[in-house]
């Protein structure tokens, strides 16, 4: 989707991360210009689902406050956010460390790190048989966190994972790798920035060798 923003959609669940609206989402296209093949999600696309909403930290590439006017539209919807967001008792947040959360059939638990003084988590996301990992900005304690998620997952299925430079040597890269090494995705999709969406590709072919 726009940014950093991911959707993922099983059954009558869509689990949706890190949303940020993109540029033209209001534009005069109205609503057919609207929906999750044109990069951003509309009322339509939440229609009668249980939508599950995930913000890593408070970031604007991250956080977009149009997520709270989706309840209008959802047949049920839980926010998740990895700080201390607000006071909405309805509203989760899982500020750690190394803290989780089962809603609905879906099991989530995440992992913290702090940039700059700007709490977030990855979270490990479980349902219907399927596991999905997002990343977020996430860069934590790699082997103590991994292995803290490993004791509720062998393997995932699906994983965001934050791109960086493709050197040994740098922090994203050596996360990204020891990621692969112990959890074995079957598909992983590069995490970048609007604008930016050809920088993974020499980081996926290094990561891939």
């Amino acid at each position: 989707l726009g940014g950093n923003s991911w959707a993922a959609r099983g059954g009558r669940r869509l689990l949706v991360f890190d949303y940020v609206e993109q540029a033209g989402a209001a534009s005069s296209e109205g609503a057919r210009g609207r929906g999750l093949a044109r990069g951003f999600i509309g009322p339509a696309d939440l229609d009668s689902l249980d939508v599950f909403v995930f913000v890593a930290h408070s970031h604007a590439d991250h956080y977009d406050s149009v997520i709270h006017g989706w309840r209008r539209h959802a047949r049920s919807i839980h926010y998740l956010f990895g700080w201390r967001a607000g006071t909405d008792p309805s509203h989760h947040y899982l500020v750690g460390p190394r803290t989780g959360v089962d809603l609905a059939g879906v099991r989530i638990r995440t992992v913290n790190s702090d940039q700059d003084g700007v709490p977030e988590v990855a979270y490990l996301v479980q349902l219907d048989g399927w596991t999905i990992y997002h990343n977020g900005d996430y860069r934590g304690e790699i082997r103590e966190d991994f292995a803290h998620l490993r004791r509720f997952a062998d393997r995932v299925d699906l994983a965001f994972l934050v791109s960086g430079w493709p050197r040994e040597e740098h922090p994203l890269f050596r996360l990204a790798r020891h990621f692969v090494e112990v959890f074995r995705p079957s598909h992983a999709f590069l995490i970048d920035r609007l604008g930016q969406e050809r920088r993974p590709e020499p980081f996926a072919r290094f990561l891939a060798d």
